[in-house]
């Protein structure tokens, strides 16, 4: 697994709900999900997007790791 893919893995396995599944599971989803990046002031869901088939989590413009 790529290490930016070991990332995404970590972050999604350490956020409720997903941190009760087993690795595996989180393994499968992380390789399942799109991830997209919008601007600053950017309508949500997108144009193209159904409110009900996505799920969004917004995320600070700067942080530290």
């Amino acid at each position: 697994m790529e290490i930016e893919l070991k990332e995404i893995r970590d972050f999604i396995g350490s956020i409720p709900p997903f941190d009760r599944l087993p690795m595996p599971l989180v393994e499968q989803l992380t390789h399942e999900t799109a991830i997209r990046y919008f601007r600053r002031g950017s309508a949500l869901p997108p144009g193209d997007v159904t409110p009900v088939s996505y799920t969004h989590l917004t995320l600070p413009t700067t942080y530290s790791v």
